[in-house]
């Protein structure tokens, strides 16, 4: 139905837009680090720490985006068996 392709497009958005986010928090430092050297010659420690930390996370920050919709799914699925659960419990 029309209705079930618009939440299905909805949900593709919102995962396209964790990765957008995932990368985007990996490689702003990183590129704001680089574009200070060039323009100013120097560069802020903070700006290379959070570069060194941030940059060898980017894969963690893809599997946690990744494992996303199975995790919702599974949290899904608990609330319907806790409401089910409690449904019959009284």
């Amino acid at each position: 139905s029309r209705a079930r392709r618009r939440k299905n497009s909805r949900k593709v958005a919102n995962q396209s837009m964790f990765y957008i986010g995932a990368f985007y928090i990996t490689w702003i430092p990183a590129t704001v680090n680089r574009l200070l050297q060039q323009t100013r010659g120097n560069s802020f420690f903070s700006l290379a720490l959070l570069m060194a930390l941030l940059t060898p996370a980017q894969g963690f920050f893809n599997f946690l985006v990744y494992i996303r919709p199975k995790y919702l799914r599974f949290r899904s699925r608990k609330k319907a068996l806790h409401r089910q659960a409690q449904g019959t419990a009284n």
